[in-house]
C-alpha cells in the first residue's frame, strides 16, 4: 500500500501455510460470517486487519505494538481473488516440486475451494 513494502523489504513468510489462513478470514468476512479479520504472519507481529463499515472496506496495516503503519479502503474481492491466485501459483509450485500430499498444501486446497 502506497508503494511501501509490508512487513518490509525482502519479508519471506510460509506462504502455503498462511495462504491458507487468509482465504479463510477473508472469505467469512466476504461472506458476511464476520466483521473484520486479521490476515496474520507466522513470523513477526505483523497483520492486515480488514474491516468492513459504512459503504465500504477498510485494511490496516499494523506492525509491531499494533502500531498502525498504513490504511486505506480496499474491494475485498479483488483481494480475495489476488489471493486466490497466489494459491494457485504457490499449489502448482508445490505440485512441480513433489510436495503432495502434505498437510500444509492439503489445506491450502480445500481453502481455494471454499
Amino acid at each position: 500500500m502506497g508503494g511501501e513494502d509490508f512487513p518490509e523489504a525482502g519479508w519471506f513468510d510460509f506462504p502455503v501455510t498462511i495462504l491458507a489462513w487468509w482465504l479463510a478470514e477473508l472469505g467469512d468476512l466476504v461472506r458476511g460470517a464476520s466483521a473484520t479479520c486479521a490476515l496474520t504472519f507466522m513470523d513477526g507481529p505483523y497483520e492486515a486487519l480488514v474491516r468492513r463499515g459504512g459503504d465500504g472496506y477498510a485494511v490496516e496495516l499494523r506492525g509491531h505494538g499494533a502500531t498502525v503503519r498504513a490504511a486505506e479502503e480496499i474491494d475485498p474481492a479483488a483481494l480475495l481473488e489476488s489471493l486466490r491466485e497466489a494459491a494457485g501459483v504457490a499449489l502448482a509450485t508445490c505440485a512441480g516440486r513433489g510436495w503432495e500430499p502434505h498437510p500444509d498444501v492439503t489445506r491450502l486446497r480445500a481453502s481455494l475451494r471454499r
